[in-house]
């Protein structure tokens, strides 16, 4: 576990240093969230408004990392870490879902 960004980098940071940083559970949780909504928008949507909503969640997902590291929070490796969890756990449960439903 990396520990958190310090000031000596330049970096501004305003969490305390006594926890760690990786994966960016932040980013890790935006990516399930968001990414879901995302998916659940091509079912539950109106045909015209699913590319608009996937765009807008997808620029959500994107702009959570550099947040948490401009905010002094993470390093570029713990949002790095984030995402690729993120997306695996979106991927196990997008594919999950899709198995169930033709068992189902």
């Amino acid at each position: 576990q990396a520990p958190r960004p310090v000031e000596e980098f330049g970096v501004r940071v305003d969490r305390l240093r006594d926890t760690h940083g990786f994966p960016s559970g932040h980013v890790y949780s935006d990516m399930l969230f968001f990414g879901t909504m995302a998916i659940f928008a091509g079912a539950y949507l109106p045909r015209r408004m699913v590319r608009p909503a996937q765009a807008l969640l997808l620029g959500v997902i994107l702009l959570a990392g550099p947040a948490r590291v401009f905010a002094g929070a993470h390093w570029p490796s713990d949002v790095a870490g984030g995402y690729l969890w993120g997306a695996a756990a979106l991927c196990l449960a997008a594919g999950y879902g899709r198995w169930a439903a033709r068992v189902a």
